[in-house]
């Protein structure tokens, strides 16, 4: 995000958002809260100011502070991906991998045919130990990155081992029959 607004010259909330940015950037935590606080307080439903706000609490391992913005954030802007991608590492880290994955179902509809859901999936499942279902989000990662020879092959491993249940195997089998 810093390099979004990196002019000085730009609007004044820009200018202070920049300077908000290169103080949590270099270390400087709470400077930078101070003046994404003030941000916050003239643009209540920024989606970049409540982002940064939340990043810069992580920083200082405010997880529950952070997660509780983000939550906040996500309410508004429902689809958002990145917001959602911080979401979950926050509550991963907090130990909540359930609520990691009800965040990232509720995105996967909307999003289904990008990637960064897929790898979100794969971290989700190996923390929740669900080794069948991390692979084949790692298969649908590779599937929807480009790289459809290697999710071919990643699936069709998972077709071998009969690890996945009826529904995902028709979903991996309408795959391996469409290219």
């Amino acid at each position: 995000m810093f390099y979004l607004y990196p002019d000085v010259r730009k609007t004044l909330a820009q200018s202070r958002f920049s300077a908000a940015l290169e103080l949590t950037r270099n270390g400087h935590y709470e400077s930078a809260e101070k003046l994404y606080q003030e941000l916050i307080r003239s643009d209540p439903d920024s989606l970049w100011f409540n982002y940064a706000l939340a990043e810069n609490m992580e920083y200082q391992q405010r997880l529950a502070e952070a997660s509780r913005l983000y939550k906040a954030t996500l309410l508004l802007y429902p689809d958002d991906i990145a917001i959602a991608a911080r979401l979950v590492n926050v509550l991963i880290i907090q130990g909540q991998p359930k609520s990691a994955l009800g965040i990232a179902r509720q995105l996967f509809d909307q999003h289904k045919n990008q990637p960064r859901i897929h790898q979100l999936l794969v971290t989700i499942y190996k923390e929740l130990n669900d080794e069948p279902l991390r692979k084949l989000a790692e298969a649908d990662y590779h599937w929807f990155g480009g790289n459809k020879k290697h999710a071919k092959r990643l699936y069709k491993m998972l077709l071998d081992n009969g690890e996945l249940g009826v529904a995902n195997e028709e979903g991996v089998n309408e795959k391996l029959g469409s290219d």
